[in-house]
């Protein structure tokens, strides 16, 4: 999680009057199904052809566009396996024009080592 996240998360804490951060506003209980109720958000916003994992393949493809690698994307996803994460990576139109310009331009184009490839330790949540 990152520190933009993180403080989100505790300003939304601060917020609450229950134990919860996301509760559901007639129980105050959690919510039991998170997948569920991202689905009834979708419908109520009338958001058409999207899923709860959709939202992994903005960051997979962001972090892959700033330069980190397979592994890399994995680890921060929370993959112990890097061709689940590659599912959700995508190459976008942009990140490909900057790799052939310095590629045309001779630019150095700084590709990762054996040693940046080694897997870092997945995130675990308890």
């Amino acid at each position: 999680m990152n520190s933009v996240a993180r403080e989100a998360l505790l300003s939304l804490r601060r917020n609450q009057t229950g134990e919860h951060v996301f509760a559901h506003p007639k129980t105050d209980k959690p919510f039991g199904d998170i997948k569920k109720a991202f689905s009834s958000a979708c419908r109520k916003a009338k958001v058409e052809d999207f899923c709860f994992h959709d939202l992994r393949r903005t960051p997979a493809s962001r972090l892959g566009d700033l330069g980190a690698n397979a592994y890399q994307i994995a680890a921060i996803l929370g993959h112990a396996d890097i061709k689940t994460s590659q599912i959700y990576t995508q190459a976008t139109d942009e990140g490909l024009r900057r790799l052939m310009k310095a590629l045309a331009d001779g630019t150095d184009t700084v590709f990762p080592t054996t040693m940046d490839q080694r897997p870092l330790p997945a995130a675990v949540s308890a």
